[in-house]
C-alpha cells in the first residue's frame, strides 16, 4: 500500500480529533452551490480532458507533445488536479518545448513543502504551490490563455463538480488540485473546495453538457497494488482506491476516445519516475493518434 495513502488517512483520523483550530472551516447556512461564471466557446469540435492522478501528471507532458506532433488541437482543456496544473501551463502558453523544461526538470520540493501553518486541514504548504503557479503561468487570467481551459473542484460543502473558466486562473487551480489531507481546501466567494478528483477524477461530463463534439480523455488513475492490507488505515486507504477507480471509469464513458495507462505504485507524490511517466505519455498517446483522427473525420462527415 503506498506511503501517501497511509499518511493521508492518518491525518484524517488525526483531523477528526482536532475539529475546533482557529482558522476552521464554516460552512454558510442557506447558501447555495457557488456558481462561477462562465466563458464562451468560439468552436466546440475537440475537448482534451486531463485526469488527476497527482505525480503522474508527468505523463500529460507526453501526450500534449504528441498531441502537437500530430497537428491535434484542442479547443479547450479540460482539467482536474494534476491534469489541471499541466492543462493550464500548457493552455496559457502552448509551447511543448517550455512546458517540458518547466515540468520535467522540476523536483517534488518546487510546488509542496511540509508546514503546520495549514493544520490541521493540510500538512503541505499551498503557497510554495501558489508561488510556483504564479512564476511560471503566463497567464494568471482565464481570459488570457491561449487556449481555452477550464478547471474543475469539488466543492466541500455540497459536493458538487465545479467548473472554473473565468478570473483567477491561479486560485482556480489551487482548488483543482487541493488533495484533501494534504492541502488545505481553497476558499472562493465564501465556499470551500477541494481536490475534483472527489466528485469526478476524469471530467468528460463536463466537455458533453458543454456540447464538445468530440473527447478525448487521459486517465492516469493508479491500479490497485498487489499487496494486501494488514492494518485499518491500509483497509481505509484501499477503499479509496477503489472508489476513485470506479469514479473514473464512469467518467470514461462518457469519452471518444481514451488515452489510458497501467501504472501502479507510483504514489501521488512520488517524483522518482518522471522520465518513465512522460515516456509513458508519449507512448500510450501515439498509440491513440489514429483513433482520435478517426474521431474527428466521423464527426465533420456527420456534420
Amino acid at each position: 500500500m503506498k506511503k501517501a495513502a497511509y499518511i493521508v488517512s492518518a491525518c484524517l483520523c488525526i483531523f477528526s480529533v482536532y475539529g475546533c483550530a482557529a482558522n476552521s472551516i464554516q460552512f454558510t447556512k442557506n447558501s447555495k452551490p457557488y456558481i462561477p461564471q462562465q466563458a464562451q466557446f468560439k468552436q466546440k469540435k475537440l475537448a482534451l480532458v486531463l485526469g488527476g492522478g497527482g505525480a503522474k501528471g508527468f505523463a500529460h507532458v507526453g501526450v500534449l507533445e504528441e498531441l502537437d506532433k500530430a497537428g491535434i488541437k484542442p479547443d479547450v482543456i479540460i482539467g482536474c488536479s494534476a491534469g489541471s496544473i499541466i492543462g493550464a501551463l500548457y493552455a496559457a502558453n502552448p509551447d511543448i518545448t517550455a512546458l517540458k523544461n518547466i515540468v520535467l526538470n522540476g523536483k517534488q520540493s518546487d510546488v509542496i513543502a511540509q508546514t503546520i501553518a495549514e493544520w490541521p486541514y493540510g500538512i503541505y504548504s499551498q503557497e510554495k504551490m501558489r508561488q510556483y503557479l504564479q512564476a511560471n503561468l503566463k497567464a494568471h487570467d482565464f481570459a488570457n490563455t491561449k487556449i481555452p481551459f477550464i478547471a474543475t473542484a469539488t466543492n466541500l460543502q455540497f459536493g458538487n463538480l465545479t467548473t472554473f473558466s473565468k478570473g483567477n486562473l491561479v486560485q482556480a487551480v489551487l482548488a483543482s488540485a487541493a488533495y484533501p489531507g494534504a492541502f488545505q481546501p481553497i476558499q472562493i466567494a465564501d465556499q470551500y473546495f477541494v481536490d475534483c478528483g472527489v466528485a469526478d477524477p476524469v471530467p468528460t461530463r463536463v466537455a458533453k453538457q458543454l456540447g464538445f463534439e468530440t473527447v478525448v480523455a487521459v486517465n492516469i488513475a493508479e491500479q490497485l497494488p498487489e499487496s494486501s492490507p494488514n492494518h485499518f488505515l491500509g483497509v481505509s486507504a484501499r477503499s479509496l482506491e477503489i472508489a476513485y477507480i470506479s469514479l473514473s471509469k464512469y467518467a470514461l464513458e462518457q469519452a471518444d476516445v481514451v488515452i489510458d495507462f497501467e501504472f501502479t505504485n507510483i504514489g501521488t507524490f512520488n517524483d522518482k519516475h518522471n522520465k518513465y511517466l512522460y515516456e509513458e505519455g508519449k507512448r500510450v498517446a501515439l498509440q491513440k493518434i489514429p483513433s482520435i483522427k478517426q474521431a474527428l473525420n466521423q464527426k465533420n462527415s456527420d456534420n
